[in-house]
């Protein structure tokens, strides 16, 4: 599945049972899931239809958080917070990079292209970590070569 495919459509995350384990919703489809695993240095592993990765961050102080594909060590993406508190980058192994700013209240993220185009936001729609609303703004090539940017998002998202 790529991105692409969710523009226009309504997209929840939903943590299931309250246990850090979301589901990424397309209507009523589970096309996705996340599981969020406090313990082993908030690791986050995504299982569903567009692939499988790991999301971990580097340290304890969440300043550099990598992608994997699963059972694989060879980092795909790795996300960078920014001296500059609400902007931050995502850099990819062919050189490209999107950028992801958070509101002052952490209740949305965005994330953009170069060209500062609006690709994907995301919003918590409760004020628990329960409830998360996905627009796909636009189609791009990047997104959907690389749709783990949208769980590596809700993962900033929830930090």
């Amino acid at each position: 599945m790529k991105v692409s495919e969710l523009v226009g459509h309504k997209i929840f995350i939903k943590d299931k049972l309250l246990k850090q384990c979301y589901e990424l919703l397309k209507e009523k489809e589970v096309i996705a899931k996340v599981s969020i695993q406090k313990l082993s240095s908030y690791t986050a592993l995504v299982e569903g239809g567009f692939g499988e990765w790991e999301i971990k961050p580097k340290n304890i102080f969440r300043n550099k958080i990598y992608v994997y594909k699963k059972d694989d060590d060879q980092i795909i993406a790795a996300y960078s917070k920014s001296k500059i508190r609400n902007y931050s980058l995502i850099d990819f192994q062919n050189g490209k990079t999107l950028s992801i700013r958070k509101n002052s209240f952490r209740r949305e993220i965005i994330v953009s292209d170069s060209m500062e185009n609006n690709l994907l936001e995301i919003k918590k729609l409760s004020l628990s970590h329960s409830e998360f609303s996905i627009n796909v703004l636009l189609k791009n090539e990047l997104l959907d070569k690389n749709p783990y940017v949208i769980f590596l998002a809700l993962v900033i998202l929830l930090d």
